[in-house]
């Protein structure tokens, strides 16, 4: 019933849905024995569903209800009980809200300390670190050279093996030819 309550609340789906599953269970979890508001509305907007006008369809779904033993005022008292399932919802929902922001509060300062300390740490260290770069700027252009010379002895194994590999290639396309021709 707890989805069919949410869709009766929301059925454009402008809810979020979060909440809304979550009152749809809070009225759920407290619906009242018999035919009540809930079962009213479920009826009302069935018929409206159907193309029926608002008023047609709200006395319609009474009319029906009343043969059940719905009366107006009980009608009215369910609503309001639904109401009160409501308003509690929200208390409990505010003060599990302000538990939340002052445990987020509390950490997020907490954090904001811990990394104002890194930050002091740090900047202690980019000193050391400066030094670091310095010298690993020099095994840098150290290392350029070497590469260069690395590439340069890579392209002439290159050269070196597709020339042989083309003489190769060569030599049996030539063999090929002669045992065409000669055979």
């Amino acid at each position: 019933m707890q989805q069919a309550l949410y869709q009766l609340f929301d059925q454009q789906g402008l809810m979020d849905e979060r909440s809304a599953q979550s009152l749809a269970g809070a009225l759920s979890s407290n619906s009242l024995q018999g035919f009540d508001y809930l079962k009213f509305k479920q009826s009302y907007q069935q018929l409206l569903a159907m193309g029926m006008v608002e008023e047609m369809a709200v006395r319609s779904a009474f009319t029906t209800a009343a043969t059940m033993g719905l009366t107006k005022e009980k009608l009215l008292q369910t609503a309001e009980h639904y109401q009160n399932v409501l308003h509690r919802e929200e208390k409990q929902f505010d003060a599990a809200l302000k538990k939340q922001l002052h445990q987020k509060v509390d950490s997020r300062r907490d954090e904001r300390e811990f990394l104002e300390a890194k930050i002091n740490e740090y900047q202690k260290k980019i000193e050391d670190l400066q030094k670091q770069i310095v010298e690993f700027r020099n095994q840098m252009e150290n290392a350029e050279s070497e590469i260069a010379e690395s590439k340069e002895k890579i392209e002439q194994t290159k050269e070196r093996f597709n020339h042989a590999y083309q003489h190769f290639l060569d030599s049996i396309s030539h063999d090929v030819e002669l045992i065409k021709k000669y055979l």
